[in-house]
């Protein structure tokens, strides 16, 4: 997965601002597993996947319906980018949680994807 970016955030926010709020969390799930998934086949083919993209969370859900762009003073907007940027924390805790338990040993398997 590439680096998070603001049009990744906005992109993905603007795809949750036309769902229910239930269904956000799956949805930002969805959308990184893909964009993780796209910048595996990207770095192992030389080419971006045929239906995510580059490895972006812009191009993960490049093809998901999606409303207008909101201003902050939109309580509902707001939201829906805490939830965006909150799916990239739990990828970067994950990504700690895992380099901690091989530094300390904790893998029975080296074969870990960070």
């Amino acid at each position: 997965m590439l680096p998070l970016i603001h049009g990744d955030v906005v992109a993905l926010a603007r795809a949750l601002m036309r769902a229910p709020e239930a269904e956000w969390p799956a949805m930002v799930g969805c959308a990184f597993a893909r964009a993780r998934i796209a910048g595996r086949y990207r770095r192992a083919q030389g080419r971006p996947h045929p239906r995510w993209g580059d490895g972006s969370l812009e191009a993960a859900v490049s093809g998901w319906p999606k409303g207008p762009e909101a201003g902050f003073c939109n309580a509902r907007w707001r939201r829906a980018v805490v939830v965006v940027l909150g799916g990239d924390i739990d990828i970067e805790m994950h990504r700690v949680s895992s380099i901690s338990l091989i530094l300390r040993g904790g893998l029975e398997s080296w074969n870990v994807t960070l």
